[in-house]
């Protein structure tokens, strides 16, 4: 099973933080890819896709002075 997943991240397309923030795909996401995505580290569109999942499923933290 560990093979499977290894042989399709390897064909995956990989692209830089640039490229991904600036895709249309990802245009409305820009905000917090910028925040998530490393400086010089290459991702798939399925690392994007569970980085944004995980991201967008934590609860919103209010501060109160």
């Amino acid at each position: 099973m560990a093979v499977k997943k290894e042989e399709q991240t390897e064909s995956e397309e990989r692209f830089n933080g640039v490229t991904i923030v600036k895709s249309a795909k990802y245009k409305r996401y820009a905000d917090i890819l910028t925040h998530l995505l490393s400086e010089g580290e290459q991702y798939t569109h399925s690392q994007i896709d569970e980085l944004l999942k995980d991201a967008l499923n934590q609860p919103v933290k209010q501060d109160i002075n």
